[in-house]
């Protein structure tokens, strides 16, 4: 063991730089305790290394406030970082960590950043403990990220005690003594005294093997502000420290001195009733090194002995003190199980109090919910009867009004058709007195298409109701009548191929138009002398229409396509009612002549744009 460790343990200065110093806390939270018990009683159980009393203590502080609902609060974070720092000074080391890891959680979810940069430094603490330099550094950088985010000035000096210890053991004396001066400088501005002889000594430390001159001026720096502070214990290992340091440069007057001084220190730690035993043994060891370095040989065989007498007493005195720590634990440990069977009693009666409470409150609203649906469906189940009686007499009424319509539109189909009939009739009556075949002619033509449109409101009225009438059926009935006035012996062959759903009366009208048209022409046109005339309609569906083909065996067009014929009304029948049908025209001979339209069926949309586009041309 080198001369620092021992002094180190002597002074009980371990636990300052080895094992860290005591947090600074910056809660301002009231110390809530328990009857008979303090938190201040377990802090001084700690300073006086009386652990595991210490934790007991704090176990069942932490008991309380957590049966309170505060282990969360500013002090109950304190309570627990204390908690660990006991665990570490009693060597439970893991027990230690996982405490500051849970502290370092919480505290970072309730910002509370003080204790979480507390939580880092005692982790890296532990982490250089135990040699791990990774872990150790990294919970140095949190550390200061949080100083420096979190303005927490106040904790820079404890930080860079940490990071000059860091810096000492892992290798980098340099930066370790800057880190030393750093706590110098900085350590006044916060009136943190103790942190401030640390840092002397930390400095005498890393200077003690080079400038060992400077190292002994800190130590005595070190020494008068514990001895200020009434640090009994660091002010004596300081002292032990000098005598030490002079003893290795070989100034042993020097060494005797400080030796001797540290000897009159051990008076006062007495009338004080502060007995350390490994302190005694210690400074005897030293005592009798120093004789015998000054050839006093028997004086040095003297202290040698108390050191081994002083050896004894201490292995006594611990094993003295763990039988009364036992007991104390033991009592204490009956202490807390009560108290945690009556907090665990508590919680329960409080768990099923809010349990009921709250059953209550969800059976209030689910009843609420019930009746507030319940009226509801009420209110919408009268609103649907009323509703319902309503649409069921708007129905009725409807269905009057349809079948007064079907009535008036089966009416109107009829006597459109009569009225038609009648014209026609006298127009039969009108060529009876006509002998101009030209005139016979026109008048014929005229008969035929007015009988194309009579021929439609006839197939409505004969379907009652309807609104739409088969094509095929209504170019039969055209073929039919064209066959019954077709001259003798020139009565045409019709074939037809239709595949076309029921059409639209605005449809079928220009349709029975054109084709009354095209029967006209094949008749008078398309009859060759000893030659069957036969004529073919075609109907399909292709695109978003219809294609219709007309054709004859008759001699076809003279100029290969239909011509204006002079200016001939069916002409410009024929191409007005493709364009109303919104249609294309084509013509060509091909063994006869041939018709080729495409055409869509016609709405109502269309029909009124075009009734609208009529008005607005004649306006």
């Amino acid at each position: 063991m080198n001369d620092f460790s021992r002094f180190l343990r002597i002074g009980g200065l371990l636990s300052v730089i080895l094992l860290g110093l005591p947090f600074e806390s910056t809660s301002k939270t009231p110390r809530t305790v328990l009857p008979g018990i303090s938190y201040e009683e377990a802090v001084a159980q700690i300073e006086a290394f009386n652990l595991d009393s210490a934790l007991v203590l704090l176990d069942q502080v932490i008991l309380e406030l957590e049966a309170s609902g505060e282990l969360q609060s500013d002090f109950g974070t304190q309570v627990r970082l204390k908690r660990a720092e006991a665990l570490e000074k009693a060597d439970q080391d893991e027990a230690a960590i996982q405490q500051l890891l849970a502290v370092d959680l919480d505290s970072r979810t309730r910002k509370q950043w003080a204790a979480y940069t507390n939580a880092q430094l005692s982790l890296a603490r532990l982490h250089e403990k135990h040699e791990r330099p990774e872990h150790c550094y990294k919970a140095l950088q949190h550390a200061q990220i949080a100083i420096k985010d979190h303005q927490l000035d106040s904790l820079y000096p404890r930080f860079s005690i940490r990071m000059s210890s860091y810096h000492r053991i892992f290798g980098q004396p340099e930066t370790a003594l800057f880190y030393a001066k750093e706590v110098i400088r900085t350590a006044p501005d916060f009136g943190q005294t103790e942190f401030l002889g640390n840092g002397h000594m930390l400095t005498a430390m890393l200077l003690k093997d080079q400038y060992f001159e400077i190292s002994a001026q800190h130590y005595l720096k070190a020494a008068d502000i514990f001895k200020s502070l009434n640090n009994y214990i660091g002010h004596s290992a300081m002292l032990c420290n000098l005598a030490s340091l002079y003893k290795d440069h070989q100034q042993l007057d020097l060494a005797l001195k400080y030796s001797d001084a540290y000897r009159k220190a051990k008076d006062e730690m007495s009338q004080k009733g502060i007995t350390d035993f490994w302190m005694l043994s210690s400074y005897y060891e030293i005592r009798s090194e120093i004789m015998s370095a000054m050839q006093r040989y028997d004086s040095a065989h003297y202290y040698l002995l108390l050191a081994f007498e002083s050896r004894l007493k201490l292995i006594e005195e611990e094993n003295r003190a763990q039988v009364v720590a036992i007991e104390a634990e033991f009592h204490d440990q009956q202490k807390a199980e009560k108290i945690r069977d009556q907090a665990e009693m508590l919680r329960n009666e409080s768990v099923k109090r809010r349990l009921g409470i709250g059953i209550a409150l969800l059976s209030l609203i689910f009843t609420g919910i019930l009746l507030f649906f319940y009226l509801k469906l009420r209110d919408a189940n009268k609103k649907m009867r009323q509703q319902a009686v309503l649409i069921g007499q708007k129905n009725l009424d409807l269905g009057r009004n349809l079948e007064k319509q079907i009535m008036l539109q089966g009416e109107i189909h009829h006597r459109v058709k009569n009225n038609l009939q009648v014209i026609i009739s006298l127009l039969d009556l009108q060529r009876e007195e006509i002998q101009d075949p030209k005139t016979l002619d026109r008048l014929e033509s005229m008969s035929n298409r007015i009988y194309s449109m009579a021929a439609v409101h006839e197939m409505l009225y004969s379907k009652e109701g309807a609104e739409t009438i088969s094509f095929p059926a209504y170019t039969q009935q055209l073929c039919e009548h064209f066959s019954q006035i077709a001259p003798e012996g020139q009565t045409p062959v019709f074939n037809l191929d239709m595949d076309a759903p029921p059409l639209n009366l605005e449809t079928l009208m220009p349709l029975g138009i054109i084709m009354n048209e095209l029967m006209t022409n094949s008749l008078k046109y398309g009859t060759i002398p000893n030659h069957q005339l036969e004529i073919h309609i075609y109907l399909q569906p292709c695109a978003d229409g219809f294609c219709l083909e007309y054709r004859d065996n008759g001699p076809g067009f003279p100029i290969g396509t239909m011509g204006e014929r002079d200016g001939g009304l069916g002409s410009y029948l024929l191409k007005s009612m493709v364009r109303q049908l919104n249609g294309q025209l084509t013509t060509h001979n091909d063994n006869g002549a041939v018709h080729k339209i495409f055409f869509k069926e016609k709405n109502q949309r269309e029909l009124s744009h075009e009734f609208i586009s009529d008005t607005n041309s004649r306006g």
